[in-house]
């Protein structure tokens, strides 16, 4: 199958989504970790990040379901082998194979379901083992009607630098439709060599008519933590949960001991997650040792195989002593939301900003014996108190949004320092 098959494969059939598109233009408040593109240049552990922290890989050996009758499917089948009218376009056997698969797996209606022809699931591979290429700098994800909305823009990246904002809908991309693509189909067409140029088709909530933006690749290195200290309070801003971020945390958590700050604003902001365990190693230093921190459930095998993930317990007595607050917004998804909602079910922190992403599942990746792979959800994650974070993601305790037109203010950093000032 040639490369403008793979491209084009899922993104002809549009129409069915028009209605889809409409309503999610107007959602835009709307993992782990696995199904948010990261459109980056040459960087192994936010890529490894994205996409295994979670994500079991395991294999299958196929039987023949019972009890089901497959008399219409083979019906249909011969229906258009005997009637459609021969064209250069016309499937092949294999192309067949594989269209009756994917169907399969998006009858499930979940976007983070989906299979993967041999050439999507090497190009999926290359993502995940890194290697140098150019990106735009932002992380996608999918709506519940499955179009590819940005997550968030990394920060000084391409992509914010050209004005993209959290929440837009991609709607092309180089005159490609792409309101019925995948993921990993958008990746693959933004992603290409460094210094060349890729348009963007978007639509915006705060916009009437579609945006088109045109954005410069480079290659992208993507920031972990910083700090600083704003009127008395210690900032510690969070942009990703890669595997160095716990060695981090540790440094900066020393630096707010030795800094006299006042209190503490945990910022995880536009933050699209990371490493599953980064986030229990920072759930730790505020919970005591065995604490629930994550639930991890699956419906088909009920409550009594929930998995649970604990505190480690480490000891910070500066973080029960001052009060801190979690900034989160839009794009604050999946590891983001994990250590929000252990600090805000634990009353250990304020949580301050806009209601979060909403990615809280596990996927496994199963190899299908003509090299092929179906990717299935399996499990859900919920709070130590049993709230789900992929069910709307979590609500802030204080709601307040940060105004773009005020550049010069950030309006949650306002709210926040208010809040720890007046505590």
């Amino acid at each position: 199958m040639d490369s403008n098959k793979i491209k084009s494969r899922k993104i002809q059939k549009t129409t069915n989504k028009v209605n889809s598109f409409r309503s999610a233009v107007k959602f835009v408040s709307l993992l782990l970790i696995f199904t948010f593109g990261f459109l980056f240049g040459s960087n192994r552990d936010l890529s490894a990040a994205n996409a295994l922290d979670k994500l079991q890989v395991s294999t299958a050996v196929g039987t023949p379901a019972e009890d089901i009758n497959l008399d219409t499917l083979w019906q249909a089948w011969s229906l258009l082998e005997s009637k459609f009218v021969t064209t250069q376009n016309e499937p092949d056997l294999e192309d067949k194979i594989q269209g009756l698969i994917d169907g399969l797996a998006e009858s499930y209606g979940d976007p983070y379901t989906e299979y993967f022809t041999p050439e999507e699931l090497a190009s999926f591979n290359e993502n995940v083992d890194g290697g140098s290429f150019g990106g735009v700098g932002m992380e996608v994800g999918e709506t519940d009607g499955g179009l590819i909305r940005v997550v968030a823009p990394l920060r000084d990246s391409p992509a914010q630098k050209a004005g993209i904002m959290s929440g837009d809908v991609i709607l092309s991309i180089d005159g490609i439709n792409v309101l019925n693509s995948s993921v990993d189909e958008a990746i693959n067409l933004i992603r290409g060599e460094v210094g060349t140029e890729v348009e963007l088709t978007l639509a915006r909530e705060s916009e009437r008519e579609p945006l088109v933006v045109t954005v410069i690749r480079d290659d992208i290195q993507i920031p972990v933590l910083q700090t600083q200290i704003n009127d008395g309070v210690f900032i510690i801003e969070i942009y990703t949960f890669s595997t160095d971020l716990p060695n981090r945390f540790r440094q900066a958590l020393r630096e707010y001991s030795e800094s006299g700050a006042t209190g503490l604003i945990i910022d995880v902001r536009n933050n699209p997650g990371g490493y599953l365990n980064s986030a229990i190693e920072l759930g730790s230093w505020f919970t005591d040792a065995g604490e629930i921190l994550l639930r991890e459930k699956s419906e088909r095998l009920g409550e009594s195989d929930e998995k649970l993930f604990r505190s480690k317990g480490y000891e910070l007595s500066i973080l029960n002593e001052r009060p801190i607050v979690v900034l989160v917004n839009q794009g604050s998804a999946s590891a983001s939301e994990i250590l929000a909602g252990i600090l805000q079910d634990y009353d250990l922190a304020e949580i301050v900003g806009e209601q979060t992403f909403g990615k809280g599942s596990v996927q496994e990746l199963i190899p299908l014996q003509d090299g092929s792979a179906i990717k299935i959800t399996t499990s859900r994650w919920f709070t130590p108190k049993g709230s789900s974070i992929s069910e709307g993601g979590l609500t802030p305790d204080v709601v307040i949004s940060d105004d773009p037109e005020t550049a010069e203010v950030d309006e949650q950093v306002v709210a926040a320092i208010e809040i720890l000032t007046n505590n």
